[in-house]
């Protein structure tokens, strides 16, 4: 009876994609500008080509529950596209400054949430510390967009070079698993 194969090319996959992140991380610490407006530029062909597939499905399928809604919101994604594809530095702003001022209210509801234990029994100091934390960091994000939106991107930047990192550690532990269990069997 032959022993099943264990296959060992998933760790090599792991370890492409996080060097992606950090490649993907590095542009867009050492250039936010041109990194962003290319990724928002991709969004954008993704949203057109999405906004064509949901629009045909809507129109060849009738029996569809909110029919009507998908077909608008598929046109509503090819048109946010094609303006974005034609206008690439604005339409990088509105994304970028949407996302930034996103995740400035984020932070203000969640610091509040977490201020005064809303969702909790009993309050705890360390979590209503954050929670003041949060609360003062978004409220300054909303009050120095220009500030916050200058780190925004480089901010990202650092984000996905950590997360790539942490994909290629795991990448090496993905390997010495299979390692051992290649050598159990």
């Amino acid at each position: 009876m032959a022993t099943p194969a264990v296959p060992n090319h998933g760790w090599i996959l792991l370890l492409l994609w996080g060097m992606a992140w950090v490649i993907l991380g590095l542009f867009l610490l050492f250039q936010p500008g041109i990194t962003a407006i290319l990724l928002v530029q991709i969004m954008a062909g993704f949203w057109v080509v999405g906004g064509v597939i949901d629009l045909m499905n809507g129109l060849t399928h009738h029996d569809q529950p909110n029919r009507g809604w998908r077909i608008f919101s598929a046109m509503l994604g090819i048109a946010a596209g094609v303006v974005i594809m034609i206008h690439p530095i604005v339409g990088t702003l509105v994304t970028v400054a949407f996302g930034y001022f996103l995740l400035a209210f984020a932070a203000i509801v969640t610091g509040l949430i977490n201020l005064f234990g809303l969702f909790k029994r009993h309050l705890s100091w360390g979590g209503s510390l954050l929670g003041l934390m949060q609360v003062i960091l978004g409220i300054f994000l909303v009050t120095h967009p220009m500030v916050g939106m200058l780190a925004y991107v480089p901010t990202l930047g650092i984000i996905v070079i950590a997360a790539g990192i942490v994909i290629i550690i795991s990448s090496f532990k993905v390997k010495r698993t299979l390692e051992a269990a290649r050598a159990a069997w």
